[in-house]
Order: C-alpha cells, then sequence, then structure tokens
C-alpha cells in the first residue's frame, strides 16, 4: 500500500484525512501476483467444493431440527411420548425332558434348537436379574462364564440341559428362599421381591475405548411376581382385586402383543401371558403343576444434569419383562419332578420429550446461522470478483476472464476457513445442538439396538442419522477454539500482549472433520464389547406399599447430550492425536536422513506466522485459530516501486534460490543474505519447525519496508478471507475503523544516500509498530505517522492491503 506524495501512480488510490478536512494522499499499491505467487491445488479445490457444498446445503440435507422423533419411524403413543424400540414378543426357548433316561428336547416358536446362545443369559441384559437372583442365593449350576467369573467368548453356545438346569434350580431356589408358603403368611407370598442393580452396560465403541477410565452402569429395579400351581391369580395377573399386581398392569404406557400362534389379534401383555398359561395348561396332564416367575425389569434415565443453557428435556423409560414356566410332574411317589420350562421375553421402551416445544428455537438459530453462512460465501465471492476486477490485468478483460481469475481466487481460500471462521454461525449451530443434541444421540443409539443380539442394519437410515448426528462438528470446533482462543489469553496477559510477530497456532480444519466423523461411530456396536456384568445388588423391604412399586424405580442420568460429545471429543482426540504423534516421528526421522523434502508435517494443527498486521485489528485474532495452509511457488518480475529484483520462492519446501538480477528500475535492491542463511529454518529436524508456516526472520511478513511480492500477495488473500466476513464488512464498510498512514523512508540503493518516501497505511499504532519491527530485526525509524485515515473512504482494492 505504498505511494508518492502528489504522484498518482496507474494503480494508486486517493484516500481523504480523517483528523484534516480537505487533506488527501495518494496512495500506491505494491506489487503482488496472487495468481503466480499462490499455488492453486486440484486437491484443496476439491476439498475446498465438497465442504462448501455440505455447508450450503446443511439444512435442506438435515432440516432445521427434531420436531417430534416421529420423523425417523417412531411410533406415537401419546402427545410427547413414542415408542424408540419394540415392543417386542419372542420365545427364547422351550426345552422338555418328560423323565430322567430321556434327552433334552429344544425349541423356539416351533423350530427345533439343539443348543441356546450364551448371549441370552449373559450378556443381554434381561439376564441381569436372573444373574442377580443367582448371586443372591448362591446357585452353583451357573456356571463361571454366565458369572463373569470366567472369560469366554460372546458367540459360545449353552446346552440345553445347561439352560434346563439354570432355570429349573432358580426357581427352586426363589421358591425356597423368598415364596416359601411353609414360612410364610399368605399376604408375604402375594407380596413380590424387587431388588435394585447396577450393572456394567458396556456396549458401543464409546463405551469400549473408555470402559477403565468413564464407566457407564445401568440402575435398574428388578420385581419378581412368583405364582404357583394352587394360586388362583394364575390365569388373572391382572385383576383388580388383586393387591400387589405388577407394574406392567398400571403403567401408563399399554402394549399390545402382535399376533401369533396365542392370539389371532393384538392383545395387551398380560392377556398373551394369560393364554400363554392357559395354553400350556391344556398341553399337560392334570397332574401336572404349572409354576411361573415373572420378572419386570424397569430402568429410566433422563437428561437431567443441568447447565446455565437449558435444552430439550427427554426421559427414557426401558421395559423388560421374562416369564420363565416351569411344569412338574407330581404323579410319582418321590415327590414333583420337572418335566419342561419355557422363558419367553417381553421388552420395549419409549421416550418422553419436549421437543416440539423448542423447535421453534432451534430451528430459528439453525436458520439465522444457515442465512448467514449464504451471505458469508456471496460476500467472499463478490470481494473476490471486487479486487481481482480492479487489478490492472483485468481492467480491459471480458467478463468470463473475470469470473475465470475470481473463481480461481476464491477456491485459494479453503473451506474450512469460511465454514469455522465466522464467530455467528459457529455459536449458533453449536448451541442448536447442545439444545436438542440429546435426542440426536438418542436417535443414533437406538438405530444400534437389537433384539437378543441381532441388528436389523439399513444403510439410507444409517447415512440419514450419522448426516444428522454430524451437527456435533459445530460444537466440536466451537470448543477446540475456545480452547486456542484461552491458550492466547494464557500465555499473552496484559503484561505482555500478543503481537503478530507471536504467531498463531490454529487447528487443521481436517483435524475437526476427524474428530466429527468419529464420533458417529461412537454408537457403532460390536458383539465382543458387550458386558453387563453385576456392580452391585439391593433387596428392598418386601412391607413396602403397593404404590410405591413404581416410584422406587431408580432413575439414573443419560450418557447423552453434551457429556458424550465431550466424551466422544476426547475419545477421537486421544486416538488422531496419538497417530499424529506417530506420523510426525516417522516424518522427522525420514526428514533428517535426506528421504523427504522438508516441510510441515503437523496433522493436528500448525503455528502460523502469515499473519497480516489487520490480525486482531480489523479482524478477530481467533478467526485464525483455524489453520490455513499457503503454497507459495513461483518465480517473479519484480516491477513494484519498493520491490527492485527478480528472484525465485519456493517456499512450500523452504528451497530459496536467488536469481541474476534484471533491471527494472534504475537501481535494484539485492536478496537479502538471511534468505539464504537463516539457522532457524535450516534445521527442519528440529519438532519447533515441523509444526511451522512461515519464518519471520527472513520473509520480512512484518518489515513492510523489505516485503516481498508473495509476502504483499499472502496479505491480500487473507485480509480478502477474513474481510469479507459480512460482520466485519458492516464495521470496516459502514461503522469505520482508523487506519493510520505511514511514511516509509528508505534507501535508493545500496550505498546512496538519497532517499525516496512512500506512504503506507497500515491497523497498527505506532508504539506496536516499533516494537514488531525491532523485535523482527530492524529499526523501526522509517516509519513516520503522516495522518488518520477512516476505513470507510478507503476503496475496497486499496483496503486489502492493509496489513
Amino acid at each position: 500500500m505504498y505511494g508518492n506524495r502528489g504522484n498518482a501512480a496507474v494503480d494508486a488510490y486517493v484516500v481523504p484525512s480523517k483528523r484534516h478536512h480537505g487533506r488527501q494522499y495518494h496512495v500506491q499499491l505494491p506489487f503482488s501476483d496472487i495468481d503466480r505467487c499462490i499455488s492453486f491445488t486440484i486437491m484443496r479445490f476439491a476439498v475446498s467444493l465438497v465442504g462448501l457444498l455440505l455447508l450450503l446445503s446443511d439444512i435442506p440435507r438435515t432440516g432445521l431440527g427434531i420436531r417430534s422423533l416421529t420423523e425417523f419411524g417412531y411410533r406415537r403413543i401419546q402427545d410427547d411420548s413414542v415408542i424408540d424400540f419394540g415392543p417386542y414378543a419372542y420365545p427364547l426357548v422351550h426345552i422338555d425332558h418328560p423323565n430322567a433316561s430321556a434327552d433334552y428336547v429344544g425349541s423356539s416358536d416351533g423350530e427345533p434348537m439343539a443348543t441356546v446362545p450364551l448371549w441370552s443369559y449373559k450378556l443381554d441384559t434381561l439376564s441381569v436379574p436372573q444373574r442377580a437372583l443367582a448371586t443372591l442365593f448362591n446357585i452353583s449350576v451357573f456356571s463361571d462364564c454366565v458369572m463373569y467369573r470366567a472369560e469366554c467368548a460372546w458367540d459360545e453356545e449353552l446346552s440345553l440341559e445347561t439352560v434346563f438346569t439354570m432355570i429349573d434350580a432358580l426357581l427352586s431356589n426363589l421358591q425356597a428362599h423368598a415364596f416359601n408358603a411353609s414360612t410364610m403368611s399368605r399376604d408375604e407370598m402375594l407380596r413380590p421381591l424387587a431388588i435394585t442393580t447396577r450393572a456394567l452396560w458396556c456396549d458401543r465403541l464409546h463405551h469400549r475405548f473408555f470402559q477403565y477410565l468413564w464407566r457407564h452402569a445401568q440402575l435398574t429395579q428388578h420385581n419378581f411376581h412368583f405364582y404357583n400351581g394352587t394360586d388362583d391369580r394364575k390365569f388373572h395377573i391382572c385383576h383388580d382385586r388383586h393387591a400387589y399386581r405388577p407394574i406392567l398392569c398400571d403403567h401408563s404406557i399399554h402394549w399390545d402383543v402382535p399376533p401369533d400362534m396365542y392370539s389371532a389379534v393384538p392383545v395387551r401383555i398380560w392377556d398373551h401371558i394369560n393364554r400363554r398359561l392357559r395354553h400350556w395348561q391344556a398341553q399337560v396332564p392334570p397332574t401336572t403343576q404349572l409354576e411361573m416367575l415373572m420378572i419386570t425389569t424397569t430402568g429410566e434415565d433422563s437428561n437431567r444434569y443441568r447447565t446455565m443453557i437449558p435444552a430439550v428435556h427427554f426421559h427414557h423409560e426401558q421395559m423388560e419383562l421374562t416369564t420363565l414356566v416351569r411344569g412338574r410332574d407330581c404323579s410319582g411317589a418321590d415327590g414333583c419332578r420337572t418335566i419342561f420350562v419355557d422363558d419367553y421375553r417381553y421388552e420395549g421402551s419409549h421416550v418422553v420429550n419436549n421437543a416440539d416445544g423448542w423447535y421453534v428455537i432451534t430451528g430459528t438459530l439453525r436458520a439465522i446461522s444457515q442465512g448467514y453462512v449464504w451471505l458469508r460465501v456471496g460476500c467472499l465471492w463478490v470481494g473476490c470478483y471486487r479486487a481481482r476486477a480492479a487489478e490492472a490485468r483485468f481492467r480491459r478483460s471480458t467478463l468470463g476472464e473475470r469470473v475465470r481469475g475470481t473463481w480461481s481466487t476464491f477456491f485459494k481460500i479453503p473451506s474450512h476457513v469460511v465454514v469455522y471462521g465466522s464467530w455467528p454461525p459457529l455459536l449458533g449451530y453449536a448451541l442448536a445442538h447442545f439444545i436438542d443434541g440429546g435426542l440426536i444421540h438418542t436417535v443414533a443409539d437406538s438405530y444400534w439396538s437389537s433384539i437378543n443380539g441381532i441388528v436389523d442394519f439399513n444403510l439410507v437410515t444409517y447415512i440419514r442419522v450419522a448426516s444428522i448426528q454430524m451437527r456435533n462438528v459445530w460444537f466440536v470446533a466451537l470448543c477446540l477454539k475456545c480452547v486456542v482462543g484461552l491458550q492466547l489469553l494464557a500465555l499473552y496477559p496484559r503484561a505482555a500482549p500478543w503481537l503478530v510477530r507471536d504467531g498463531i497456532f490454529g487447528i487443521r480444519g481436517v483435524f475437526i472433520s476427524a474428530i466429527s466423523a468419529l464420533t458417529i461411530f461412537g454408537s457403532l456396536r460390536v458383539m465382543s464389547f458387550r458386558s453387563t456384568d453385576l456392580v452391585a445388588i439391593m433387596v428392598l423391604p418386601r412391607n413396602y406399599q403397593r404404590d410405591l412399586q413404581r416410584v422406587v424405580t431408580p432413575g439414573g442420568g443419560s450418557e447423552f447430550g453434551c457429556r458424550f460429545d465431550i466424551k466422544a471429543i476426547v475419545a477421537a482426540t486421544l486416538v488422531i492425536g496419538t497417530l499424529a504423534t506417530m506420523y510426525k516421528l516417522v516424518m522427522v526421522a525420514a526428514t533428517a536422513l535426506g528421504k523427504r523434502k522438508r516441510g510441515p508435517t503437523s496433522l493436528t494443527g500448525c503455528r502460523s506466522y502469515y499473519l497480516p498486521y489487520s490480525t486482531g485489528r480489523l479482524w478477530s485474532r481467533t478467526t485464525v485459530c483455524i489453520y490455513w495452509r499457503i503454497w507459495v511457488n513461483v518465480t517473479l518480475k519484480r516491477t513494484s516501486l519498493m520491490a527492485r529484483h527478480r528472484y525465485s520462492v519456493k517456499l512450500h519446501d523452504r528451497r530459496l534460490t536467488a536469481m541474476a538480477p534484471r533491471l527494472v528500475s534504475v537501481h535494484e535492491r539485492p536478496v537479502p543474505a538471511s534468505l539464504a542463511t537463516c539457522e532457524r529454518c535450516r534445521h527442519w529436524t528440529h519438532a519447533e519447525w515441523q509444526d511451522t508456516q512461515g519464518c519471520p526472520e527472513h520473509e520480512h511478513v512484518f518489515d513492510v519496508e523489505h516485503r516481498s511480492p508473495h509476502i504483499w500477495s499472502i496479505v491480500r488473500l487473507t485480509n480478502m478471507a477474513m474481510m469479507t466476513d459480512p460482520l466485519v464488512l458492516l464495521r470496516l464498510l459502514y461503522v469505520g475503523v482508523e487506519l493510520y498512514l505511514y511514511e516509509v523512508q528508505a534507501p535508493r540503493s545500496i550505498g546512496s544516500t538519497r532517499r525516496v518516501v512512500d506512504y503506507v497505511l497500515l491497523p497498527t499504532p505506532l508504539e506496536e509498530l516499533v516494537e514488531t519491527t525491532k523485535a523482527d530485526g530492524n529499526v523501526a525509524d522509517p516509519y513516520v505517522l503522516v495522518d488518520v485515515i477512516d476505513s470507510k473512504h478507503v476503496p475496497w482494492s486499496l483496503l486489502l492491503n492493509c496489513g
């Protein structure tokens, strides 16, 4: 942004003084060439194009928010309640053993079975109450494998004899210890046995990753109702006259069992149980005594963890029901002997939420953010067009040539700088995700839920769920930007403020996207991950009142929402950080052995010194917390006023080669010796320079007097990307920011005593400029403050060089 007093050159602009009415200055642009100085790469073009398309189509693809879970195929049962799993009713196994010498014969829904999956009695959540009773009563027939006392594969099978013996022993011990007619009154016999258990819940990838650091346990209540052959309640388990009915009889959600062999029409669960009992009564001889153990399990969790920011409230309730029926032949003189056992299970869950009440808020936040993004991209393109159209090479070109030049410049700016650089859309999207993120995680989690270990995978549904869950990328970006911002505050307090020469460590956009992508797989389910090992068991007193059966049902905090995002971010960061460290060590070794060109190797972030003086002055310095790799690779013919020599710069591999000078003006300035002798850049095996872009020692990023065309091109392109943010534009073009006009006095040639006076427009006060240029190894005497200019009156093309 140079010019001569009273000399309006071809690329010079007139700017009025802010303090002296009527005074004007002719400020000339320095020579820069974005097309030749900054490389256009196909990889960046492809990545930026995909990133911008995803960004611009975010709302059309994923919607404004979740109004109701019915959008994902959930069945509504009440205004604010939906069924998110089941309800399912399925026979697990029926085993006949008519006499001691006969074989065990198994079947399930009419199909013969030779073995029973271990999953059903060890890993399934419906096995928790059975293992809890086996622990309480010390039932030895439950093997060490089933009780987690020995290692065994998840896909092992149990023999029919083992399962038959386990069920038979379970009912016998329960009858002897909790429903003993010889020692208990009739009222005590009618009361259910109630226990609470805390069992590990390791089922997904994120559970496995944090199984030793962040374990999740499920707190559930189990009620045991025992019905024997002499009990008149056998066929009327939910009769109104029964004082101690199962919880399912009074549950607000009435689940229907679909038609099957026991009923031609859908019926209530209790009616289905009664029909099954009648079926078995009709199948066995009159001397056979039927006994049934009904195990009702309820578990609840909600996002009870409150923060300063309110969120969608959801309450998830899971109900599981197991009926173990035993038939005993009591016709012999030796007493009763078990001749068959039957295991039939019911399970389902529902979610109560108030997403509909939050839809307007989350939808408004996302709509405003999406609109801002569209405006941001539009302003960037228009800003690029106006800047390129004002250049001398495009002034007489056709519209098509200008548009091509604009697109070329546009795609030299990475999409992640546009996506994550602006605070308004980042805050809007992140806040909306914070509000309804818990429900999004619930949807993703329920997709991987299974019936008896079997997952019904649907690729289309999975892609839709994954695209919605990817909204957490805004939350990830916000967290990482805040971390980098806090780092700046910690390293540079008020006593030692941050200067542009210090550079800024930026997070790579691919790192943010990789973290968000890995969080999608946090809900990935692998069978071998499953663990439901018991942690604690508590027996509740049997004299509690009937109405308390549901009150004492324990509730837990949901693992979904902000808590899940933070957990996933930590896990993904550790994974990517480990891989990045290994990659960096390999690259350092390869560089030291001369097997690789020298250059930055960091996968997570990089410190950049390519910062114009406008950083922190005209636009927020946190904008460049998102790292931007600038590829500089060009051979230039120097024609600018202040750059009077020709040389080649190949910065991306750090080879700087001086070329033969060509006279462009009366005198030329030689290449600084530090270009070839900079000690900092020569030691590329040092860890510091593996994570660094630019060198403030020899590239003269902050020494305006000695800047080369590639530095001016970087300044211009960086300002083009950052100043086109709508809020920044509003501040610069309509509110106004003070800019400082300096005289730069430099020798016209080596050994000459004549000095030439040029103007430079910077947003930096003289004190800070002195501090920065002195630290850059130069003296600040050539910079003399002339006047103050209002940014509102500075032409756009000139404003882009202000830095």
